[in-house]
């Protein structure tokens, strides 16, 4: 990622600077005696900077179909509608907390927005799903972004009297909505708010909102709402013409958080990123949506193959690029599955060469390897392989592969 998106510094502390590869990038670790002392010289005036609307703020990579992932080069005018939005739209008088990885957009909302409203940010050093759990049972907060797959653990691992008056708003985004765990938090959180928030990393993090308080009607599938200030959503059909309220087409979103494109990949950022026939340019989210009668979005899946699970979206080509590279397998192919808990995990069925030993475990800590290089985020797959052997024909070998996050 760092030749890819042609950083030319990396700020980090020491532990984990010293775990990457050596190259031409400088770096520096905040958490160096003499870097510190450095650091407490300077003044304490702001930066004589011009961040221009158009220039770059951010890269943020996600999922790729053929194993590299894609960079999304977000601009500086499109932060700065995003977050001037939600400062006015969101709760954060409290502060929010930030419990994963910088490199999951989530994090976009957790950290600029109360800072740019003056408000604390507070950091879990464990992260995840514990880790929140514990800085609600510590503080109180004004604004809370999870997934949809926090809430039902969040009911388990917090009291409900704290989780009462853990946060004044909940913003859930990352993927599809389900009623049960709306219905679930509002009962133990009546004072609450709970916003549902829609946005791919190509539209900077969210925009389109829908808002579910206790008392409220909850549908199975919670709605994805209406466009936020700045941004323009069309249902459309192949011919990029409108379809009509009920009618099922593509989501594009124009306006001022689509991002310039994806860092070095002109051709794809051709295909996604297009011409908007109402004026300007669009994103072509690849989601499935229709409108209804009064004026509120649905989401109702996806129309090419691209999975999201605990948040992150992902190409299971990108993982099948991972396998079919590996010198014992000949065919792979990924799906995403649900068990009966309702956790939908990857699961990769795959065909081994004639060779005696098979592909083995070998495989699923390949392929957990590979797909962690590739994307560079700050986690790891966690893989398992149940493997079959059938006498004289090729080695078949069942993987199952799950993200895991470590913040």
């Amino acid at each position: 990622m760092l030749a890819d998106s042609r950083a030319v510094l990396v700020l980090g502390v020491s532990e984990v600077l010293d775990e990457l590869p050596a190259g031409r990038v400088r770096m520096v670790a905040l958490d160096d005696a003499l870097v510190r002392v450095q650091l407490s010289m300077l003044e304490e005036s702001p930066l004589e900077v011009a961040a221009l609307p158009d220039a770059l703020a951010y890269v943020m990579y996600t999922s790729g179909s053929s194993g590299r992932p894609k960079g999304v080069a977000v601009t500086h005018g499109g932060l700065a509608t995003y977050v001037g939005w939600a400062v006015r739209a969101y709760e954060t008088d409290g502060g929010a907390p930030v419990h994963s990885s910088l490199g999951f957009d989530l994090t976009v909302t957790s950290v600029w927005v109360p800072l740019v409203a003056g408000a604390p940010v507070r950091m879990s050093v464990e992260g995840g799903a514990e880790g929140l759990a514990a800085l609600l049972s510590e503080h109180s907060f004004g604004l809370v972004k999870v997934v949809p797959g926090h809430l039902a653990l969040l009911s388990e691992l917090v009291p409900a009297e704290v989780l009462a008056d853990a946060a004044r708003t909940w913003v859930v985004g990352g993927e599809a909505l389900g009623g049960a765990d709306v219905r679930r938090l509002l009962e133990r959180a009546p004072n609450a708010v709970l916003v549902n928030e829609y946005g791919p990393t190509e539209t900077v993090v969210g925009c389109c909102t829908f808002e579910v308080r206790a008392g409220d009607e909850v549908e199975d599938r919670v709605p994805v709402g209406r466009p936020s200030p700045g941004t323009r959503l069309f249902v459309l059909d192949s011919r990029l013409e409108p379809v009509p309220a009920g009618v099922a087409g593509e989501l594009y979103v124009a306006g001022d958080q689509v991002a310039r494109g994806y860092v070095g990949r002109p051709g794809l950022t051709a295909v996604r990123f297009v011409a908007c026939p109402f004026g300007g340019r669009m994103y072509r989210t690849g989601d499935v949506a229709r409108w209804r009668a009064d004026g509120v979005l649905e989401f109702l899946g996806r129309a090419d193959e691209q999975v999201k699970i605990l948040g992150y979206r992902i190409e299971p080509g990108e993982v099948e690029s991972v396998l079919a590279a590996h010198p014992l397998v000949q065919q792979a192919a990924v799906i995403a599955r649900g068990d009966d808990a309702g956790e939908v995990r990857l699961v990769a069925y795959v065909v081994g060469g004639r060779c005696r030993a098979g592909p083995g475990a070998g495989l699923g800590r390949a392929a957990a390897a590979g797909v962690h290089g590739a994307r560079g985020r700050g986690g790891a797959a966690r893989a398992a392989v149940d493997r079959q052997r059938e006498a004289g024909s090729p080695g078949v070998a069942r993987a199952r592969a799950c993200g895991r996050r470590r913040s």
